[in-house]
Formats: C-alpha cells, structure tokens, sequence
C-alpha cells in the first residue's frame, strides 16, 4: 500500500531484531549470576517499562503523525 507499510516496517523491524539477537548472544549466564537477583530484577523492569513506553509512542505518536 504504501511505502511505509511494505519496505521501511519490515527492514526496521528486522534491524531490531538482529540488534537484540546480538546483544543476546554476548551476553553470559555467569555475568548475570554475578550480578544478583535484585540486580537483574530491577533491570527486568526497566526493560519492560522501556519496551512499553516505546511500543506506546510507536502506536499512538508515530502512526498518527503518517496519517
């Protein structure tokens, strides 16, 4: 439909995806047992409340801005 929708979108999203693949696999299991559990969780939460944010602002900024 539109240029947006068949060719930006996908490459986005597989950029993303690769980004966090790689981030992935650098990351060790003996790092994250290093850091504690009080560490980890407050990070978990972090990442939670940033992946929401940002799935928020893409939903009800970004797409209105294109329409």
């Amino acid at each position: 439909n539109s240029f947006n929708g068949t060719w930006l979108t996908p490459v986005i999203t597989f950029l993303l995806a690769s980004a966090f693949a790689a981030v992935g696999f650098k990351v060790k299991i003996s790092a994250i047992r290093l850091m504690g559990l009080k560490a980890f969780l407050a990070g978990t939460v972090v990442a939670i409340a940033a992946g929401v944010s940002a799935l928020l602002l893409t939903k009800f900024l970004w797409l209105n801005l294109g329409a």
